[in-house]
């Protein structure tokens, strides 16, 4: 049933249907009828009539370098792109820095751009200053998560080139993300700041480019077996391959930039996590507070034996005294630091006075005495492994930093040997280190505890470049220690 109303019309309005009404040969109430399917077409894609003139203005306008795509596929680009950095190029495509130079006149063009792109985010940037500011914040909202984190990453990359304002904070909630900026130093460091807290996919995404047949044959080989195939650094399959402990060491370097002794210590053990984990090492890490509980995954005990040693031997690299504990399933790890404490005290005796190492081995054996449920042993060689290296420490900071050789080797390590009648002799790249008599030799703890001493010093001084060979010892019943060093 057709409807009669009487509707009032300005000779504008009729003038803009005129095309309308020529179509339909002067029949006002059909072309009137067309311009309402019009409208129902346009609301139905866009929530405002106001959405749909933006973009029907816009459209008029698209360039050769322009191209419209659908809502769907543009959704599906955002989330591929998550994580990544928009180049500079594309930058200055987007937001002109020689037109939009204050923070205001850069949230009014954001805002407008996503107005006339009915992209329905809203931004807000508030600064301390509007043309040179030290501190802002850029609050977006929107329904659309990709669309707020890609408006994000393309504010922060342009304040951190135009502004040198780097990220300090992130703040994802529920349709919203908040982004608070600090002035920097430098371009690099605000935008390596973008790249820590927004582009986690930067790194990654630049290695697949760079080699793409290595990762991808590297995940098909992890993926056939169920990622049951142990990725690990080059030094520690040549261990492996001459019957060495490896040390970890050095693929938790490898992970980070800062240097291991300056990182927090919760941050520490996440790290160690994080590189066991992945490069699956072991199954899982479980961080109850200070202490650690690993899943080992591995039959073999002496295996399981191995992989404690190397932890143990991360954590007293970097000054932290663990206990341990060894199961079928879990290798258990338990901070001391009562211990911790204690070693520190010692070493600052002996930076005072070298010539009481005799004296700092005594303390601290008569100190661990007192603990109960410890591994008497095990911390006994931790502590002499950890006094070699810091014997060397000394030396170098008394007479400077320079390259060992086994001279400058020998001359340090004297400090340790004046309750030991010990003979060197030094030859090319080899010397031989003879102990004649010992006071240590009738002592189990402290034999073994000068033992590790010396591993300390050697590894600290040589690193991966010495090879040690134990032919004999006192301890063992021989007439004398006899010991084989060869630097490579």
């Amino acid at each position: 049933m057709v409807q009669r109303k009487h509707i009032a019309l300005e000779p504008e309005h009729v003038s803009k249907l005129q095309p309308l009404i020529d179509k339909h040969h002067g029949n006002l109430s059909a072309a009137i009828r067309e311009a309402i399917d019009l409208t129902e077409i346009a609301l139905q894609y866009y929530d405002t009539i106001e959405d749909a003139k933006s973009l029907i203005t816009n459209l008029k306008e698209i360039g050769e370098d322009q191209v419209i795509i659908q809502a769907p596929v543009f959704h599906w680009l955002l989330k591929k792109e998550k994580g990544l950095i928009i180049d500079k190029q594309t930058l200055d495509y987007i937001i002109d820095p020689f037109s939009i130079t204050t923070i205001s006149e850069l949230q009014d063009y954001i805002n407008n751009m996503c107005r006339d792109f009915g992209w329905h985010v809203d931004v807000m940037i508030d600064s301390d200053d509007n043309d040179n500011p030290t501190y802002a914040t850029i609050t977006l909202n929107s329904s659309y998560k990709e669309r707020i984190y890609f408006l994000g990453i393309i504010l922060s990359k342009y304040l951190a080139i135009y502004k040198n304002l780097g990220i300090i904070s992130v703040h994802p909630q529920l349709n919203e993300i908040e982004i608070e900026l600090q002035e920097k130093k430098s371009n690099d460091e605000a935008l390596q700041n973008l790249v820590d807290n927004l582009g986690y996919m930067v790194n990654i995404e630049k290695e697949l480019t760079a080699h793409p047949n290595f990762w991808h044959c590297l995940i098909n080989e992890h993926s056939a077996s169920n990622y049951n195939l142990v990725t690990i650094h080059r030094n520690f399959y040549e261990d492996l391959l001459i019957g060495k402990i490896p040390k970890a060491i050095l693929s938790i370097e490898s992970e980070n930039i800062r240097p291991l002794e300056e990182m927090p210590f919760s941050a520490f053990l996440h790290t160690i996590k994080t590189v066991a984990e992945t490069s699956r090492m072991v199954d899982k890490i479980y961080i109850e507070g200070n202490n650690l509980k690993i899943r080992h995954g591995f039959r073999n005990m002496k295996a399981v034996r191995n992989i404690k040693d190397i932890f143990i031997s991360i954590l007293e690299k970097s000054g932290y005294n663990y206990d341990s504990e060894i199961t079928s399933s879990y290798i258990y790890l338990t901070h001391h630091p009562e211990i911790d404490k204690q070693v520190s005290e010692l070493f600052e005796k002996l930076s005072e006075n070298i010539d009481e190492v005799p004296k700092i081995i005594s303390e601290f054996v008569n100190f661990i005495k007192t603990l109960e449920k410890i591994d008497f042993l095990e911390q006994l060689q931790v502590f002499g492994r950890r006094l070699g290296r810091q014997i060397m420490i000394y030396h170098e900071k008394k007479y400077g930093p320079k390259h060992w050789d086994l001279t400058t080797f020998v001359n340090a390590f004297k400090v340790v040997d004046t309750q030991i009648r010990s003979q060197w002799e030094i030859r090319t790249n080899s010397m031989e280190y003879t102990v004649h008599e010992c006071s240590y030799a009738d002592d189990f703890n402290k034999c073994h505890m000068h033992r590790e001493i010396f591993k300390g010093a050697i590894e600290y001084a040589f690193g991966t470049q010495a090879d040690v060979e134990i032919i004999k010892l006192l301890s063992h019943g021989d007439n004398y220690c006899d010991v084989y060093i060869t630097v490579k």
